[in-house]
């Protein structure tokens, strides 16, 4: 089957597209990872370059004004914490634990969702 990320998050916003200051923070058992922020093109990694953290952004093109989901590749093992969080959304911080499947000895990769929803309190709109 070849190696596969623990998970594949997909992030979207429920009112359009996924804010610009969109940011990513990861932590598993190995370590809390680098953040990922959708628009400063210094924190996207790859799994190539050793990231655990690879976000489906285009290297080249700059950060994406009209973004409906992005989606993110964790190379981690265990339990994993995310929290994804952007200016004038509510805050999200949830652990993902792996799958696992009684003829399987090792856990199953997984799709999560992440999705944002407006904070109608913090004035931000």
């Amino acid at each position: 089957m070849g190696s596969k990320p623990q998970f594949t998050l997909h992030v979207r916003a429920k009112d359009g597209p996924v804010p610009p200051d969109t940011t990513v923070v990861v932590r598993w058992s190995a370590a809390e990872e680098a953040p990922f922020v959708l628009n400063d093109p210094s924190t996207w990694k790859s799994a190539d370059e050793g990231a655990n953290v690879d976000c489906a952004v285009d290297h080249d093109a700059g950060p994406p004004t009209d973004l409906a989901e992005l989606v993110c590749e964790l190379w981690t093992s265990g339990p994993t914490e995310v929290k994804v969080s952007a200016t004038g959304y509510l805050p999200l911080d949830k652990t993902y634990t792996p799958e696992q499947i009684d003829q399987c000895e090792d856990p199953i990769p997984s799709d999560v969702q992440a999705e944002l929803v407006r904070d109608t309190d913090s004035g931000v709109l």
